[in-house]
């Protein structure tokens, strides 16, 4: 589903390797850890992967399409489109309830708000927060504001879904409800799932776990 092979990226000419030959390789259904301490690179390889970023040398391949080499534009519709994102503090909108910020990326994409959000309620019911629906993001814990991310990140089905630390901000008990809102979701949708974590209750629920060291990634 998703392959990125000798991976290189640093931010100015000159500069330290941030990513240099890491290779990786995820395929749909299969879950991915990715280790690693603050400010080893984890997050600047999520975005290599979903094309936000451009490496030096090296490429991305989702379904066999080299991402690295597309337009902006259609760059931007893929992940629009195929990929899902959770984030360590959710990113969600404070402006807009439950119910909206799920159905947002569907109506990004252009489906009408009605069907939209009738999706977007359904995937709440699956993670089993619909009672959240109409609230606001302020009127919930961290630990639903995540699940809402969850929720989010799932709900126009994409082939791969990105996590960078979604345990980060969360204690041990509300960590282990947020793990299995993501990961076993994302496997019965067959997604393929790669999450950049340092908690090991989130790579013990994976199927592989790599870790990140010297901007190489290697088999723990």
């Amino acid at each position: 589903m998703l392959r990125a092979t000798d991976l290189r990226f640093r931010y100015q000419e000159g500069g330290p390797w941030i990513v240099d030959g890491a290779s990786l390789g995820v395929d749909a259904g299969e879950t991915v850890a990715i280790m690693g301490p603050s400010g080893s690179g984890k997050t600047t390889l999520l975005h290599l992967l979903c094309g936000l970023l451009a490496p030096a040398e090296g490429e991305v391949l989702l379904a066999g399409e080299p991402i690295s080499r597309m337009p902006d534009g259609k760059r931007s519709r893929i992940r629009l489109e195929r990929f899902g994102f959770v984030f360590q503090f959710g990113e969600l909108v404070p402006e807009l309830t439950v119910l909206e910020n799920v159905a947002l990326p569907l109506m990004l994409a252009g489906s009408p708000r009605g069907r939209a959000e009738e999706r977007a309620r359904a995937q709440l019911e699956l993670l089993e927060i619909g009672r959240y629906a109409g609230r606001r993001v302020g009127e919930i814990s961290g630990g639903e504001a995540q699940r809402v991310a969850i929720a989010r990140a799932l709900v126009h089905e994409p082939h791969i879904v990105l996590a960078d630390e979604p345990t980060g901000a969360l204690d041990h008990d509300t960590s282990e409800l947020v793990v299995g809102a993501l990961v076993d979701p994302a496997v019965r949708r067959g997604a393929a799932l790669v999450v950049a974590t340092h908690d090991s209750l989130v790579a013990d629920a994976t199927d592989r776990v790599l870790i990140l060291t010297d901007g190489i990634l290697k088999q723990r």
